[in-house]
């Protein structure tokens, strides 16, 4: 359900961004940090349950999209902001295109949604 008081911006990467990652929104950051990593990767189930297996995948998503919501819109460019998982970025203009800094990701579109807007991107806000 929309809040209308919220104005928010959805930084969306386009899909050929996401199957360009070196590892899935759902898998850790690292397969190597621990038991629970390789379970997420490779799908063995090691001592962890199914159910532990699918509420650290979502976990993973949840800070994956929160990565990539900003509570703003519209927003200015060259003004850090904070997404919801507390990645500061911001915006630059170059040659009348948009791109998200850090990274250089390009903006390839833009569309109102009810409570705030929704950016197409190049690229995955890391």
């Amino acid at each position: 359900m929309a809040n209308d008081k919220l104005n928010s911006t959805l930084l969306a990467p386009r899909n050929s961004a996401l199957q360009s990652l070196h590892r899935r929104p759902w898998e850790d950051e690292d397969e190597d940090e621990d038991e629970g990593s390789q379970v997420i990767r490779h799908g063995s189930k090691g001592d962890l349950s199914s159910q532990e297996i699918e509420d650290k995948a979502r976990q993973n998503v949840e800070q994956f999209v929160a990565g990539h919501v900003i509570t703003n819109s519209p927003i200015q460019p060259d003004i850090e902001l904070e997404t919801l998982r507390g990645t500061k970025i911001s915006y630059t203009i170059k040659s009348g295109e948009k791109f998200i800094k850090p990274g250089n990701i390009k903006v390839l579109g833009e569309r109102e949604a009810a409570n705030g807007a929704i950016w197409v991107l190049d690229g995955v806000i890391e």
